[in-house]
């Protein structure tokens, strides 16, 4: 795989979507060894500890771009998968992988602007009081680069080394959000999701059909969650509202992503950044949405162009009546 012998199980391999990227480096990855006490008698055998970096043109022939590890062998715990990506965000590369806080497992960031040098990594701190997070596999969610989705597993060593899968989300810098702190994926009946360590997300969600999109966990198991469909602002009945905080948008159209029953429905009133409907566009404007679906066009009776207040403060408030709103975006 290299020029030089390596011993790791834990070698991470990704397509560099960083524009211009050479040839030769299409494809990056890292991967080493943080040595243990069972590793240290191959110390001299093998070098430095810490994680290296490895370019290729095809992700099969595979060649060390430079000698020495780049991330140090004291920054982390380096024995699980160690996440690194380019991120169109942030212009940069960064990875993220495990270390100890306060004795825990927690998870730890680092960044480069050329995948040789990296900084001293940031620990990111987004453990609850008491809770160990394992891996972190924190990648861009295809449908929106902008926010990363992370899917660690919740290690929980007083009940047998008990594992779940949790969701955490990050639009870049030294943070996670934890608004969802409940289970994702549970360990589930029977007593294979309660062995030890039984649980680990596969890095990344994919799109596996037209309004699907699969999560993959050990044991060859398919989680199957509808596009954008992490959560949703929820609608009863008797009906609900949801107004966002001010905003700007470019373009023209106001898409979303929804989901009513088949007598529930969606209107959306388009605000002035102190709360007054926009002439055109008020709650009465809009003209009902009902159905389920990934993609809808907002419509008021004068149209769909918001063109005229791209660029200017709004804000966006949803009534939903037995309806689910997974997503928004402006086209």
């Amino acid at each position: 795989m290299a020029d030089q012998p390596l011993v790791t199980h834990n070698f991470t391999p990704f397509i560099d979507s960083r524009p211009s990227v050479p040839p030769a480096e299409r494809w990056k990855g890292l991967g080493g060894l943080a040595y243990q006490k069972q590793f240290e008698k191959f110390r001299n055998e093998l070098g430095q500890g810490g994680l290296s970096a490895f370019g290729s043109p095809d992700g099969i022939r595979w060649r060390r771009l430079q000698p020495a590890p780049v991330i140090a062998e004291a920054w982390g715990m380096f024995d699980s998968q160690n996440v690194a990506f380019w991120s169109e965000l942030e212009k940069k590369y960064v990875c993220y992988f495990r270390v100890f806080e306060a004795g825990r497992r927690s998870i730890a960031r680092s960044t480069s602007a050329d995948f040789r040098t990296w900084t001293e990594p940031v620990r990111m701190k987004p453990n609850a009081p008491g809770e160990e997070l394992y891996t972190n596999g924190t990648q861009p969610y295809f449908r929106a680069p902008h926010i990363y989705i992370a899917l660690p597993t919740r290690f929980v060593a007083k009940r047998g080394a008990a594992t779940d899968v949790a969701l955490m989300s990050s639009r870049g810098g030294n943070s996670y959000d934890r608004t969802f702190m409940e289970s994702l994926i549970r360990p589930g009946p029977g007593k294979d999701g309660w062995a030890d360590r039984a649980n680990y997300a596969a890095i990344g969600i994919h799109q596996t059909g037209p309004w699907e999109m699969s999560l993959f966990l050990t044991g060859s198991r398919r989680y199957v969650l509808r596009l954008d469909g992490f959560t949703s602002v929820n609608g009863p009945f008797a009906g609900g509202e949801m107004v966002t905080k001010p905003l700007t948008f470019s373009g023209s159209e106001l898409e979303i992503n929804y989901a009513t029953s088949a007598g529930g429905q969606v209107r959306v009133e388009l605000q002035g950044a102190t709360g007054q409907a926009l002439p055109g566009f008020s709650l009465e404007d809009c003209i009902p949405i009902f159905g389920d679906e990934v993609t809808r066009i907002v419509k008021w009776k004068g149209g769909s162009g918001l063109r005229e207040y791209s660029g200017k403060p709004v804000r966006l408030r949803f009534e939903l009546f037995d309806a689910d709103l997974y997503a928004l975006k402006f086209n």
